[in-house]
């Protein structure tokens, strides 16, 4: 048995324990399995009547009216956040119904704030984009720095240069796509600097073992305990907006949202070594075709190594790529399970279009699973040929 078999096989075993029947052999249908038992299980009134805190495995929530007042305990949130607490620091961690929902309730909050400038690059997501491109400040004398992961060119090491910037408050991290979890000595420098870090993040994408489970974000704000009253004031502000912003949008997640299997830190070893084996498999596809001459189309690996980009010379109206797309995934879908699918980090290989906000053109998205490496480097010439053909 290969390495990809001997992985999904763990993978099944360990998400059978939350079933309510061990004789599932698709790992999606265990999924379901699961969600049917979680939400009878888990069954939570919208109003507290008793006040009591509510359990679900090793995790509780606290709060009289869902949408209101809820307070989370989750056992094991720094491998969701990927940040682990010090002493010194202060902690605010709010749980969302998606990513976007988070990023649109801080942004927002920043906005009504007044009196700070958000910096980005082009490259960010082009949801955010398009909310900064709309309601970001033109001139202000406070600057925060939004940083995103699914930048082609994002670098952890840039974040820490901030902290020489005395105009700069604080910086915005979406850390979705950073797989690499070493931020924590970054983060705290900045914040020995007297400024506050917020990390936001989908947790749908990487973080459920490829299943989408359920729609999830979470938002984690840091600031030193040693901070000065006039950030503090700020930081305040902003937990509160955030805070209304997610009760007026409805943008609390339910307990059952929550995936049992994040109880056990192995799930989240499980989850590392797949995502490990996607990132190889980006870096050992792209140097596979980078040096050869292709004339129709750019070819660009973005830092984080979930995906690579496709980006054609002729301009392609969004429905023709579509169109490509689907006829690429249908070409190789029996040989390589392969969809036309608008997202990433499954365990089948995903083709899409993707807009590249930094010249505003519609693009290839292809993302990679775990397979082992010798079965992506037969992917890698079949698909270039068909790509090819296509554009």
């Amino acid at each position: 048995m290969n390495d990809y078999k001997i992985r999904k096989q763990n993978e099944k075993d360990f998400l059978l324990q939350y079933a309510n029947k061990n004789d599932y052999t698709d790992k999606m249908a265990i999924v379901t399995a699961i969600k049917s038992k979680e939400i009878i299980r888990r069954d939570v009134r919208l109003t507290n009547l008793t006040d009591d805190i509510f359990k679900f495995g090793i995790n509780s929530l606290e709060y009289s009216y869902l949408r209101f007042n809820n307070n989370y305990t989750i056992k094991n949130e720094p491998y969701l956040t990927g940040y682990k607490n010090s002493k010194k620091i202060y902690e605010k961690t709010i749980y969302f119904n998606s990513g976007m929902s988070a990023i649109t309730a801080l942004l927002e909050s920043v906005f009504e704030c007044g009196g700070t400038k958000i910096i980005y690059s082009k490259d960010i997501y082009f949801e955010t984009y398009k909310i900064l491109q709309t309601k970001n400040k033109k001139m202000a004398r406070k600057k925060i720095m939004y940083f995103d992961s699914i930048d082609p060119n994002f670098k952890l090491e840039y974040v820490k240069n901030i902290s020489k910037f005395s105009n700069i408050i604080g910086c915005i991290i979406d850390t979705t796509c950073l797989t690499n979890n070493n931020m924590k000595e970054i983060i705290d420098k900045i914040l020995d600097k007297n400024k506050f870090v917020f990390l936001v993040k989908s947790l749908t994408k990487l973080d459920m073992l490829g299943t989408e489970y359920s729609r999830m974000g979470v938002l984690t704000m840091l600031l030193s305990k040693n901070i000065n009253k006039y950030l503090a004031t700020i930081y305040t502000k902003l937990f509160i907006g955030i805070k209304q912003k997610s009760i007026n949008y409805n943008c609390c997640p339910s307990p059952f949202d929550f995936p049992p299997f994040w109880d056990s830190k192995d799930f989240f070893k499980l989850n590392n070594a797949r995502i490990s084996q996607i990132t190889k498999n980006v870096n050992l596809m792209y140097q596979s075709i980078k040096n050869t001459n292709y004339a129709n189309f750019k070819i660009i690996k973005p830092n984080h190594n979930l995906f690579l980009l496709f980006l054609p010379k002729q301009n392609f109206s969004r429905e023709e790529l579509i169109n490509i797309c689907k006829n690429i995934a249908n070409s190789l879908k029996i040989k390589y399970d392969m969809k036309y699918c608008g997202s990433f980090g499954f365990d089948f290989i995903a083709i899409d279009t993707y807009i590249n906000i930094s010249d505003n053109k519609e693009t290839i998205r292809l993302s990679l699973n775990d397979y082992d490496s010798d079965l992506i480097q037969k992917f890698s010439t079949d698909f270039m040929e068909i790509l090819n053909d296509y554009i």
